[in-house]
């Protein structure tokens, strides 16, 4: 049956060579030969490992005989974990994708001050206070400007920064149009609220749909403006016809009334031999 035990043993050379080991051994038995034993393994780097950027790392591996996996990696310098790297660039590097919450679609990631990055997270108006509405936004809407871009990589080493295509905005373009969505970090340089801007995007909509519904109004007012004014101009042209109709038959009896005139005067002048 397996055994756990916590080995202290003495630096040497490779990489599962370390100062406290706890692991848990297949055969039963303790040792000091960490390399060799299955288990997991946590271990710092000592003066015998490759460069001394890399000497008293801590580093969490389980070892199944053959290979060993990292887990866990904490660098000495930065104090960043690794999660699945051993070379962790932010103060938390995940090699793989990230699972929160507890079951379902409950997981919330926050930021410092608990507001909401991402995710299902707690927005009942019993924890909240100071409310106040956000202002008409659809105009600053309209001045922003999403870009594509590439990183300044090179001359930002220290970063960490990719050279894949981004789209994103430009902190200062924002900083003239929603100033309240930019920050400056402790090295003087911008930073977007990016978890903020949906936001402000569903104030605009709301904003458009009534200015949509004003809009709607305002043209079935016209409409209704326009028939009663086509309504009108008809029941003129029906009168107005009307009255023609009845000029043109009073105009076709005079026409015939004169007719039988020309002719009982015809016949008066043969009478008379005229």
């Amino acid at each position: 049956a397996g055994a756990a035990a916590v080995i202290i043993s003495t630096p040497g050379t490779g990489d599962f060579n370390s100062t406290m080991s706890l692991m848990t051994k297949s055969d039963g038995t303790t040792g000091l030969n960490v390399a060799g034993t299955k288990g997991w393994h946590w271990y710092a780097r000592s003066v015998a490992y490759s460069t001394a950027l890399e000497q008293n790392d801590l580093a969490l591996n389980f070892y199944d005989g053959t290979t060993a996996t990292n887990i866990m990696y904490v660098d000495s310098l930065t104090g960043n974990v690794g999660i699945g790297t051993t070379g962790p660039n932010d103060r938390l590097q995940v090699a793989g994708d990230i699972r929160v919450g507890t079951s379902g679609t409950n997981g919330c990631l926050k930021d410092f001050g608990g507001g909401t990055i991402s995710g299902t997270c707690s927005s009942d108006a019993r924890l909240k206070r100071d409310f106040k509405p956000l202002g008409p936004v659809s105009e600053k809407l309209s001045r922003l400007n999403p870009k594509y871009y590439h990183w300044r990589s090179k001359e930002f080493p220290d970063k960490h920064f990719g050279d894949q295509e981004e789209l994103g905005l430009v902190a200062q373009d924002l900083l003239n149009v929603i100033p309240e969505l930019v920050q400056i970090d402790e090295d003087g340089l911008y930073r977007v609220k990016y978890q903020q801007l949906p936001f402000y995007l569903i104030k605009g909509f709301s904003e458009q749909q009534q200015a949509l519904k004003v809009v709607s109004r305002d043209i079935a007012s016209v409409n209704a403006k326009t028939s009663k004014l086509e309504a009108d101009v008809n029941e003129k042209m029906k009168a107005k016809d009307q009255e023609i109709a009845k000029l043109k038959s009073r105009l076709e009896r005079q026409e015939k009334d004169l007719i039988q005139q020309k002719k009982e005067l015809s016949d008066i002048k043969k009478k008379l031999g005229l």
